[in-house]
């Protein structure tokens, strides 16, 4: 890269798209073109949309049946989005579909999918779940062939996932349900034998009547002694519970240990709020960091990616109920706990339970025991039927509790199909088609810059030759050219060659015609084609005749001549008939348009110019030249292609070498200029051509001057510019500028040879 540059990097990125627009724009039409291809190949998809309310409650069912509390699973908007966009998922939806076939709703065939395996393996593609930020409304959405069908489907995932919640809802109630029928049917035999006791027993005794006293003290005997063996029952049966906590509790402390098969029913929410708070992070630090730059976004790219894998799992393992968790590990503890001081408060209950009933029976031990054991029948047939109503009210209660019990989810809005469909979706694939391309145009820009080593700039130019620089002609935009093609001159191009006129006298006054008896003859060249020479000489010629020379303009360049035209000259015989003496050199020259200016044009070579002139004696020729001109600027070809200018530079008082600013690589500028070198001595300047107009424009202040009756505004020096300098060996000090304030508009075309 020019070192001058590394600090305009903008401008010259847009300086190489400038020079390459053709090509970035192929290249953004053949992506746009491709996208547009791939968008009308696309299948026409619909999208249709319905909404569920995911409650943050426990799920119904979950029925306490003793001291032992389970712990509840919390349903919660992002678990049920996770649940309703899984593979399972399609499983449900697909059974629920065929139960209403079979129930005499639609059949598989009325929603769209070619087969069920289809349906399964594109579930996941075609479904996309969406939480509505601050609040429990879900969105599904269902992709499909027609809105119809994109409808229905779209229904019947939502109406399956509401069942399924309601499902899981209601199968805690059921097995209570089952729990409380068993014991209900266990009390009521046992109250019917408790009866049938009774009965027995005084048909086969004597009953006596007893006093009230007696009565009375009977009655809390039995009490007592019920007492005591419901105390006895619930201690043992709090005695079981606690061993059985205490198991559990030692397998969940295990899995802990271990860390192994272990669920937090909780970790799916803190997840979630470090997943939105990494991802918060993110969007703020991409706005001060590139993803190149190092351990930022890549970092927290990874962080993002692992949360959510973990949010994955912590689904997965929330669903499975045979997992111990944290929950259920607090849970434990606490009934191991409360289990603990149960069996301690029913331990003592039984204690005075006994004492009770020991105080009760001395009271009664003078009674017929008859009689005691009818009052402790009744007690016992009194106590087992309250036992079984108790335990028949609560069955019914949770049998109705069954049939209300619902989900945590619910259908807020049925599912609507969008008015036009979202596949191929134009907008976002030509915006994609369009970034693409500006990319690829971007990416051949770059590719091309690296190879393209052409001259991009006055000061790498400079750098390039070792003797003086005597005008820098700018770039013109099209018009300008066509002008300047003419004979009148366009302002901009008068400017530069009077100002290279000037710094030409400057830089060789030996050669600036002081003697009446030495004319000065200028050999205009370059190291290519199309780099500006002869327009150089075509205009230098006519600067030289404004100044009030004699001037001639010799077209050397038998082999592609063009100033015959740019002067609108009738091509005939001219130097090439000169040479052999085919024509006379007087007739051969002839005038031109422009005031002071004549015109040799080249003729028609009879063999190779080079060979005619290396054969031919040049030394009268350019006698006779001198003699009829003051000033002879001779165009020649390209010094790199063919060897005419170097033959004909030992003939030339000044060599001018035009390099043109981004038309050669500096490899051929310097082997121009060395070859020249080598053939005129130090009589080599140079004339750069193309240079991008900013260059002179913070030069100096310039003014515009209007001729009367011309509608052409010329440049000239302002009065306080200062006047040219003898320029040095390296062309430093050369005013070289010669743009004019004309034109400032933007401009693309620059001129050829």
């Amino acid at each position: 890269m020019d070192p001058i540059y590394t600090d305009k990097l903008l401008p010259r990125v847009v300086g190489s798209c400038w020079r390459s627009r053709w090509k970035c724009l192929l290249s953004l039409v053949l992506c746009l073109g491709v996208a547009a291809l791939i968008t009308a190949n696309t299948p026409v998809r619909w999208r249709a949309e319905a909404e569920l309310l995911a409650m943050r409650r426990p799920q119904n069912g979950a029925v306490s049946t003793g001291p032992v509390s389970t712990p509840q699973s919390i349903s919660t908007p992002q678990t049920d989005a996770a649940l309703i966009a899984s593979a399972g998922m399609g499983r449900r939806t697909l059974d629920y579909i065929k139960n209403g076939a079979s129930q005499g709703g639609p059949p598989f065939a009325a929603y769209g999918p070619q087969s069920e395996e289809m349906f399964l393996a594109r579930f996941t593609s075609d479904i996309h779940v969406r939480r509505h930020a601050d609040s429990d409304l879900v969105a599904v959405s269902w992709d499909a062939d027609t809105p119809h069908h994109a409808v229905m489907v779209a229904n019947a995932v939502c109406r399956a996932f509401v069942l399924w919640s309601n499902q899981i809802a209601g199968k805690g109630v059921q097995e209570v349900a089952d729990s409380l029928n068993l014991r209900a049917q266990r009390a009521r035999q046992q109250m019917e034998d408790a009866n049938n006791r009774l009965a027995e027993f005084r048909k086969s005794q004597h009953i006596i009547d007893l006093t009230a006293q007696q009565q009375q003290a009977v009655t809390e005997y039995g009490a007592r002694d019920s007492a005591v063996a419901q105390a006895k029952q619930a201690l043992i049966g709090e005695q079981a519970h606690l061993k059985a906590v205490a198991g559990q509790l030692k397998n969940v402390d295990a899995a802990i240990r271990n860390g192994t098969g272990v669920r937090d029913d909780s970790l799916v929410q803190q997840l979630q709020v470090q997943l939105n708070q990494a991802e918060a992070e993110r969007s703020a630090a991409a706005q001060k960091f590139t993803p190149a730059y190092p351990g930022i976004l890549p970092n927290m790219d990874a962080r993002i990616a692992d949360l959510k894998s973990r949010i994955n799992d912590a689904v997965r393992s929330t669903l499975n109920n045979k997992m111990p968790s944290l929950q259920s590990q607090a849970s434990l503890v606490n009934d191991y706990e409360s289990s603990q001081v149960q069996c301690q408060f029913l331990a003592a209950n039984l204690a005075t339970a006994v004492a009770q009933r020991t105080s009760y029976s001395r009271q009664i031990a003078s009674l017929p025991q008859t009689t005691v054991r009818e009052m402790a029948l009744e007690h016992d047939a009194a106590m087992d039927s309250a036992v079984y109503m108790g335990l028949e009210t609560s069955l019914n209660n949770t049998r109705i509790q069954g049939g209300l019990s619902s989900g945590a989810v619910q259908i807020a809005s049925s599912a609507q199909a969008g008015s036009a469909p979202v596949q191929p979706d134009w907008p976002r694939n030509m915006t994609a088609g369009a970034l693409a391309g500006i990319l690829l145009s971007l990416m051949t820009v770059g590719v091309a810059g690296q190879y393209d080593r052409r001259i991009r700039s006055l000061e790498a130019a400079r750098r390039l030759v070792s003797g003086p620089v005597i005008g820098a002609m700018p770039a013109l935009p099209s018009p300008l050219n066509l002008l300047a093609s003419r004979a009148t001159s366009a302002a901009i191009t008068t400017e530069a060659f009077t100002l290279a006129r000037a710094n030409l006298a400057l830089a060789a006054p030996e050669m600036a015609g002081t003697s009446p008896g030495i004319q000065q003859v200028i050999l205009i060249t370059s190291a290519l084609p199309r780099e500006g020479k002869s327009v150089a000489a075509a205009e230098l010629a006519r600067s030289y005749a404004r100044a009030g020379n004699r001037t001639l303009l010799v077209d050397a360049d038998m082999r592609c001549p063009v100033q015959a035209v740019r002067f609108g000259v009738t091509p005939g015989q001219g130097l090439a008939e000169a040479l052999i003496g085919k024509a006379d050199l007087d007739r051969v020259i002839l005038p031109t348009n422009v005031h002071g200016l004549s015109l040799l044009q080249a003729g028609i070579p009879a063999c190779n110019p080079a060979e005619m002139i290396a054969q031919l004696p040049l030394t009268q020729v350019f006698t006779r030249l001198r003699d009829r001109a003051d000033k002879i600027v001779v165009d020649t070809p390209a010094c790199a292609t063919v060897a005419d200018a170097l033959m004909l530079a030992p003939y030339a008082d000044c060599v001018v070498q035009v390099i043109g600013v981004g038309e050669v690589e500096p490899e051929f500028v310097r082997d121009a200029s060395a070859a020249l070198r080598a053939a005129a001595g130090n009589r080599l300047c140079f004339m750069m051509n193309r240079v991008p107009r900013d260059h002179a424009q913070k030069d100096r202040a310039r003014y515009a001057w209007r001729r009367p009756g011309d509608a052409t505004e010329v440049s000239v020096l302002a009065a306080g510019a200062p006047r040219p300098r003898l320029p040095s060996a390296d062309g430093a000090d050369l005013n070289t500028s010669g743009y004019s304030r004309m034109d400032e508009r933007s401009h693309d075309e620059e001129l050829g040879d």
